[in-house]
């Protein structure tokens, strides 16, 4: 398996800019407000608690006094995080008043040439550069091979301000660099995710919440921890929850962790009155992520990923196990995933649609006939991956990771760096997870363990079950996917869905086509109607 990921957090200081930074606006320095050294310990405090490996501070931690950067420094180093600053290049002469500062990320523009050789030598000292257009990015490259180790690419096309590259320029940059330079790996920014200017500060990426209520089971030794986000899905969720208290499974040695995602219809009231029976019988614990605004499905508010992160955070267990809260799974479930991980790593089961809606509230799980009563949704892709015999046999099997019902050891998702925090739109965080794990060499298997997706009425889906609709909510995650890898293979997969004009004009054609073709036959339907003799 290979090292732990670097996870670094940043942290936007104050709200002024220093000496006139040129990157403002790409790479998110400024904060809505001048940090105190108090709300500055508490981010800290966040990130230690978040499974974050340092903590990168803009360039506004400069202008603090000596006094106050040591004592940042050491709150930091007594957290075991590594403490780095994020600085305009054209300010490199700052980097000798702060020498308490170790490592450096200094901010390129294509015209910027790197001459100081000492400097970039440093064990600490590594350069982002933002392109803005394919040629000179070339060029950029070419006269400064000596930092080509260190070098990383940050690719902002959501600026609205600033010139940009298109997904399909920056691909075809990464491809004539390959050929120009075939040693030379074009690199995401280091530890951090693309920074996106469209994501609300007070969405609450990384909180930090305790539980609402729980219950603990005497001398429990929890092995598995099962994690299920939700969201104005009660009724569903206790159908879910009902099921898991049918496990076979010790119950000392698993527990069942809800994360209320800000939901408005009574959830967590109606969980607790569903529970009460099994309080000292059950291990649960129910936590509550709360919202600043109002949740609408398909706006950029989306946090599954997020509350799983959450979930994670409370976790006792060795294994964490993955179910949103319309599956429901059968009465041996953990104790097959139990024996399964003493050979892989990532397991992920057969996922079926049941056909019938009006049972789904309360239909259980071994009265269903999977031959008569279920289908595969979305046949064509998903029948590939639960039809195959070894998961890992399929080109690029990363793609079929899904966290419907996902189960891996805890130490493993931590490695990893747990779910990205921008993926604020419905889709792709569960994707970069598993390309993330098998960049790690994590062993995947698809067990033939039978789950069942309860039917949600329509306005329940993050795109209205309209399928241009839920195109083009994966376009924004499938851009936020490939600018956070850089990964050629996962561009030839996903261009089509990253709002390429290529892409959305196809689709919208068929749509378009599609809808003519129902009008068509509706208006058959009339006139034959009204045709004599059918009065």
């Amino acid at each position: 398996m290979n090292e732990r990921a670097t996870k670094i957090y940043f942290v936007p200081v104050g709200t002024g800019c220093v000496a006139g930074c040129r990157f403002c606006q790409l790479a998110g320095c400024r904060n809505s407000k001048d940090r105190t050294l108090e709300s500055l310990r508490a981010v800290i405090e966040r990130a230690s608690h978040g499974n974050y490996s340092g903590v990168e501070f803009s360039s506004q931690l400069l202008l603090l006094d000596i006094e106050s950067r040591q004592e940042i420094v050491a709150f930091c180093v007594e957290r075991s995080l590594r403490v780095s600053v994020q600085l305009d290049w054209s300010n490199v002469a700052l980097v000798s008043n702060a020498p308490e500062i170790k490592e450096w990320n200094f901010l390129l523009s294509e015209e910027d040439r790197v001459e100081e050789q000492d400097l970039v030598e440093q064990a600490g000292v590594r350069f982002t550069v933002y392109p803005r257009d394919v040629d000179a990015a070339l060029e950029f490259v070419e006269e400064n091979k000596f930092i080509h180790k260190k070098l990383h690419f940050h690719f902002s096309p959501y600026s609205e301000t600033h010139p940009h590259l298109s997904v399909r320029e920056i691909h075809f940059f990464i491809e004539k660099l390959k050929k120009l330079h075939p040693e030379f790996k074009v690199a995401p920014p280091f530890g951090r995710e693309v920074w996106d200017y469209r994501i609300d500060p007070q969405l609450g990426l990384d909180s930090s919440i305790g539980p609402r209520f729980y219950s603990a089971v005497e001398n429990s030794k929890i092995e598995f921890s099962v994690i299920i986000p939700s969201f104005n899905s009660r009724a569903l969720l206790k159908n879910v929850l009902r099921h898991l208290a049918q496990q076979k499974y010790d119950r000392k040695l698993f527990e069942i962790i809800i994360v209320d995602d800000g939901s408005t219809d009574e959830t967590e009231q109606f969980v607790k009155n569903f529970l009460a029976a099994e309080r000292g019988d059950l291990n649960y614990t129910y936590l509550y992520f709360p919202r600043n605004r109002e949740r609408r499905r398909g706006d950029g508010n989306f946090r599954a990923g997020i509350a799983r992160n959450q979930g994670v955070k409370a976790a006792k267990g060795k294994y964490l196990c993955f179910l949103d809260s319309d599956i429901i799974v059968p009465p041996d479930y953990l104790l097959r995933l139990k024996d399964l991980h003493e050979k892989f790593d990532v397991i992920q089961n057969v996922r079926l649609h049941l056909k019938n809606r009006k049972k789904n509230y309360a239909v259980s799980y071994d009265l269903v006939d999977p031959k008569k009563d279920t289908f595969v949704l979305e046949g064509s892709y998903w029948g590939k991956l639960f039809e195959c015999s070894d998961w890992q046999s399929l080109p690029f099997f990363w793609k079929y990771t899904c966290t419907y019902s996902l189960s891996l050891p805890k130490e493993l998702f931590l490695a990893a760096g747990g779910f990205k925090k921008t993926f604020v739109y419905y889709g792709f965080e569960d994707t970069d997870l598993g390309y993330r794990l098998w960049k790690m060499g994590a062993k995947f298997h698809l067990s033939k363990i039978l789950t069942y997706h309860l039917e949600t009425d329509e306005d329940r889906t993050e795109y209205r079950k309209s399928g241009l609709e839920r195109h083009l909510v994966l376009s924004k995650t499938a851009k936020v996917f490939y600018l956070n890898n850089l990964d050629s293979d996962i561009f030839l997969h996903f261009y089509s869905m990253m709002g390429g004009e290529k892409g959305i004009k196809y689709f919208f054609k068929k749509f378009i086509s599609g809808t003519t073709k129902r009008l068509e036959a509706q208006w058959k339907r009339l006139k034959l109607e009204e045709a004599p003799g059918n009065g």
